[in-house]
């Protein structure tokens, strides 16, 4: 990392800035060329969960077992200047390296709808979704495994 005086070592920290996250950027190469994509996601402190259609660019990626790259980030407020080089804003980021497994046990696919559940509700709630069986058979759930990991953040806005 090129600007250490950015680098964040916590890993207490780095999860927070996950957890706090409403949505995780994929990155993939697909078709030969860089492929991004925002999606939402649950988070279990090592692996990420990702969940979507049974077909697509993104899954054909995904399908590969390609290392893939994952970023999450806070804006904050935008500093202002003298001039428009002394502009910028304040943040928080994480950018994360791993590779996808799909997760092919039910049992499994439901833990990561859970754990994506739980995140958007705000509280654990682990094992009380309801969950149809048709729609758990059909959803694809990919794990991703952090095997990588960075954290950066400029001057985030206080409380965060």
């Amino acid at each position: 990392m090129r600007r250490t005086d950015r680098e964040i070592l916590e890993r207490e920290r780095i999860d927070s800035i996950i957890r706090r996250c409403g949505v995780c950027r994929l990155g993939v190469v697909s078709e030969g060329e860089p492929y991004v994509v925002p999606l939402s996601f649950g988070y279990d402190g090592s692996a990420v969960y990702l969940h979507m259609a049974g077909s697509g660019r993104k899954l054909d990626a995904l399908r590969t077992g390609q290392q893939v790259c994952l970023e999450w980030d806070l804006p904050g407020r935008v500093q202002r200047g003298e001039d428009a080089c002394a502009w910028g804003q304040a943040y928080e980021s994480v950018i994360a390296y791993g590779r996808p497994e799909i997760v092919e046990d039910q049992a499994g696919r439901r833990r990561g709808l859970e754990l994506l559940m739980s995140h958007y509700a705000g509280e654990p709630q682990t094992g009380s979704w309801d969950m149809r069986e048709s729609v758990l058979a059909r959803t694809v759930v990919v794990r991703v495994v952090r095997d990588r990991v960075s954290g950066k953040a400029r001057d985030p806005e206080p409380g965060r």
